[in-house]
Protein backbone atom coordinates (compact mmCIF):
# COMPACT_ATOMS: atom_id res chain seq x y z
CA UNK A 1 0.00 0.00 0.00
CA UNK A 2 1.16 3.49 -0.73
CA UNK A 3 1.68 5.45 2.44
CA UNK A 4 1.46 9.27 2.33
CA UNK A 5 4.82 10.87 2.87
CA UNK A 6 4.92 14.04 4.91
CA UNK A 7 7.74 16.48 4.43
CA UNK A 8 8.40 19.16 7.01
CA UNK A 9 8.90 22.47 5.23
CA UNK A 10 9.05 24.75 8.24
CA UNK A 11 6.00 26.67 7.02
CA UNK A 12 2.93 27.40 9.07
CA UNK A 13 0.23 26.17 6.68
CA UNK A 14 -2.42 28.29 8.37
CA UNK A 15 -0.41 31.45 7.74
CA UNK A 16 0.59 30.41 4.23
CA UNK A 17 -3.04 30.03 3.17
CA UNK A 18 -4.19 33.39 4.52
CA UNK A 19 -4.73 35.95 1.77
CA UNK A 20 -2.20 38.74 1.61
CA UNK A 21 -3.31 42.33 1.48
CA UNK A 22 -0.65 45.01 1.07
CA UNK A 23 -2.46 47.44 3.36
CA UNK A 24 -1.80 45.21 6.35
CA UNK A 25 1.22 46.96 7.78
CA UNK A 26 4.18 44.63 8.14
CA UNK A 27 2.39 41.45 7.02
CA UNK A 28 3.92 39.07 4.51
CA UNK A 29 2.91 35.66 3.24
CA UNK A 30 5.62 33.67 1.50
CA UNK A 31 6.20 30.14 0.32
CA UNK A 32 9.97 29.81 0.36
CA UNK A 33 13.29 31.44 1.16
CA UNK A 34 13.39 33.41 -2.13
CA UNK A 35 9.86 34.67 -1.64
CA UNK A 36 10.60 35.50 2.01
CA UNK A 37 13.55 37.67 0.96
CA UNK A 38 11.53 39.37 -1.82
CA UNK A 39 8.60 39.93 0.57
CA UNK A 40 10.81 41.58 3.19
CA UNK A 41 12.38 43.83 0.56
CA UNK A 42 8.96 44.93 -0.69
CA UNK A 43 7.77 45.69 2.82
CA UNK A 44 10.79 47.88 3.55
CA UNK A 45 9.79 51.43 4.53
CA UNK A 46 12.11 52.96 1.92
CA UNK A 47 10.29 51.09 -0.88
CA UNK A 48 6.96 52.50 0.28
CA UNK A 49 8.51 55.98 0.46
CA UNK A 50 9.85 55.67 -3.10
CA UNK A 51 6.45 54.59 -4.47
CA UNK A 52 4.64 57.36 -2.58
CA UNK A 53 7.13 59.95 -3.85
CA UNK A 54 6.71 58.64 -7.41
CA UNK A 55 2.90 58.89 -7.13
CA UNK A 56 3.22 62.41 -5.74
CA UNK A 57 5.55 63.43 -8.59
CA UNK A 58 3.17 62.00 -11.21
CA UNK A 59 0.17 63.73 -9.60
CA UNK A 60 2.10 67.01 -9.40
CA UNK A 61 2.99 66.78 -13.11
CA UNK A 62 -0.68 66.14 -13.91
CA UNK A 63 -1.76 69.17 -11.87
CA UNK A 64 0.97 71.31 -13.42
CA UNK A 65 -0.08 70.36 -16.96
CA UNK A 66 -3.84 70.31 -16.47
CA UNK A 67 -4.22 73.54 -14.48
CA UNK A 68 -3.51 75.84 -17.48
CA UNK A 69 -6.01 73.82 -19.52
CA UNK A 70 -8.59 74.17 -16.74
CA UNK A 71 -7.91 77.92 -16.49
CA UNK A 72 -8.29 78.30 -20.26
CA UNK A 73 -11.57 76.37 -20.22
CA UNK A 74 -13.00 78.54 -17.46
CA UNK A 75 -11.82 81.91 -18.79
CA UNK A 76 -12.76 81.23 -22.42
CA UNK A 77 -16.21 79.72 -22.08
CA UNK A 78 -17.89 79.16 -25.40
CA UNK A 79 -14.61 78.93 -27.32
CA UNK A 80 -13.32 75.67 -28.70
CA UNK A 81 -10.21 74.55 -26.84
CA UNK A 82 -7.58 72.31 -28.34
CA UNK A 83 -4.61 70.39 -27.01
CA UNK A 84 -1.38 69.75 -28.84
CA UNK A 85 -0.45 66.10 -29.31
CA UNK A 86 2.70 66.40 -27.11
CA UNK A 87 0.54 67.79 -24.28
CA UNK A 88 -1.95 64.94 -24.65
CA UNK A 89 0.86 62.38 -24.71
CA UNK A 90 2.48 63.86 -21.59
CA UNK A 91 -0.83 63.84 -19.71
CA UNK A 92 -1.54 60.23 -20.69
CA UNK A 93 2.01 59.19 -19.73
CA UNK A 94 1.74 60.92 -16.32
CA UNK A 95 -1.65 59.33 -15.63
CA UNK A 96 -0.32 55.89 -16.69
CA UNK A 97 2.71 56.25 -14.40
CA UNK A 98 0.46 57.33 -11.53
CA UNK A 99 -1.67 54.21 -12.05
CA UNK A 100 1.42 51.94 -12.26
CA UNK A 101 2.91 53.28 -9.04
CA UNK A 102 -0.43 53.18 -7.22
CA UNK A 103 -1.38 49.63 -8.16
CA UNK A 104 2.15 48.35 -7.51
CA UNK A 105 2.01 49.83 -4.02
CA UNK A 106 -1.49 48.54 -3.37
CA UNK A 107 -0.69 45.00 -4.47
CA UNK A 108 2.75 44.39 -2.98
CA UNK A 109 3.86 47.09 -0.54
CA UNK A 110 2.23 47.77 2.84
CA UNK A 111 1.57 51.31 4.04
CA UNK A 112 4.44 52.21 6.35
CA UNK A 113 3.90 55.38 8.38
CA UNK A 114 7.18 57.08 9.33
CA UNK A 115 5.67 58.39 12.59
CA UNK A 116 2.32 58.92 14.31
CA UNK A 117 0.71 62.35 14.52
CA UNK A 118 -2.94 63.33 14.54
CA UNK A 119 -2.13 66.78 13.13
CA UNK A 120 -0.11 65.40 10.18
CA UNK A 121 -2.89 62.87 9.57
CA UNK A 122 -5.38 65.73 9.28
CA UNK A 123 -3.07 67.50 6.81
CA UNK A 124 -2.92 64.31 4.73
CA UNK A 125 -6.72 63.97 4.80
CA UNK A 126 -7.00 67.60 3.68
CA UNK A 127 -4.49 67.05 0.85
CA UNK A 128 -6.45 63.95 -0.17
CA UNK A 129 -9.69 65.90 -0.48
CA UNK A 130 -8.07 68.86 -2.26
CA UNK A 131 -6.31 66.65 -4.83
CA UNK A 132 -9.55 64.99 -5.88
CA UNK A 133 -11.55 68.22 -5.61
CA UNK A 134 -9.39 69.70 -8.37
CA UNK A 135 -10.07 66.65 -10.57
CA UNK A 136 -13.79 67.00 -9.94
CA UNK A 137 -13.67 70.71 -10.81
CA UNK A 138 -11.86 69.89 -14.06
CA UNK A 139 -14.46 67.29 -14.96
CA UNK A 140 -17.26 69.76 -14.20
CA UNK A 141 -15.66 72.43 -16.39
CA UNK A 142 -15.27 69.99 -19.28
CA UNK A 143 -18.80 68.64 -18.87
CA UNK A 144 -20.53 72.01 -18.67
CA UNK A 145 -18.34 73.43 -21.44
CA UNK A 146 -19.55 70.72 -23.83
CA UNK A 147 -23.11 70.40 -22.47
CA UNK A 148 -24.63 72.67 -25.16
CA UNK A 149 -23.02 70.49 -27.87
CA UNK A 150 -24.64 67.25 -26.70
CA UNK A 151 -27.19 67.44 -29.51
CA UNK A 152 -24.32 66.93 -31.99
CA UNK A 153 -22.32 63.90 -30.93
CA UNK A 154 -18.81 63.27 -32.27
CA UNK A 155 -18.12 59.93 -33.97
CA UNK A 156 -18.48 57.03 -31.54
CA UNK A 157 -14.79 56.07 -31.59
CA UNK A 158 -13.66 59.63 -30.91
CA UNK A 159 -16.19 60.01 -28.09
CA UNK A 160 -15.03 56.77 -26.44
CA UNK A 161 -11.36 57.77 -26.67
CA UNK A 162 -12.06 61.20 -25.14
CA UNK A 163 -14.17 59.66 -22.39
CA UNK A 164 -11.46 57.11 -21.54
CA UNK A 165 -8.84 59.86 -21.62
CA UNK A 166 -10.66 62.06 -19.10
CA UNK A 167 -11.80 59.10 -16.98
CA UNK A 168 -8.24 57.72 -16.80
CA UNK A 169 -6.86 61.03 -15.54
CA UNK A 170 -9.69 61.49 -13.03
CA UNK A 171 -9.41 57.89 -11.80
CA UNK A 172 -5.65 58.35 -11.34
CA UNK A 173 -6.26 61.44 -9.20
CA UNK A 174 -8.90 59.53 -7.25
CA UNK A 175 -6.45 56.69 -6.59
CA UNK A 176 -3.83 59.19 -5.41
CA UNK A 177 -6.37 60.76 -3.04
CA UNK A 178 -7.09 57.27 -1.63
CA UNK A 179 -3.36 56.72 -1.15
CA UNK A 180 -3.05 59.93 0.86
CA UNK A 181 -6.08 58.92 2.91
CA UNK A 182 -4.59 55.48 3.68
CA UNK A 183 -1.34 57.11 4.77
CA UNK A 184 -3.31 59.58 6.89
CA UNK A 185 -5.12 56.73 8.65
CA UNK A 186 -1.82 54.93 9.27
CA UNK A 187 -0.20 58.10 10.63
CA UNK A 188 -3.24 58.84 12.80
CA UNK A 189 -3.36 55.39 14.41
CA UNK A 190 -1.34 55.44 17.60
CA UNK A 191 0.77 52.33 18.28
CA UNK A 192 -0.81 50.09 20.90
CA UNK A 193 1.08 50.08 24.20
CA UNK A 194 1.31 46.79 26.02
CA UNK A 195 1.12 46.97 29.77
CA UNK A 196 3.33 44.41 31.46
Amino acid sequence: MNQPVSIHTGLDVGKALQPYHADQVGSTTTLGDANLKAGSELSAPWFYAVLLAAQTAAAFILFWMVFPIFYSLVTHLGERQGLDFPQQLAIVASAALLHCFYWTRLKWVPVTPPFHSVFVAHLLFFASRVSFFFGGALFSAIFFRHLPELDVFPPLGQAVVKLLYVAGVLFGLFCYSLELERLGKAVEDQPTEHSG
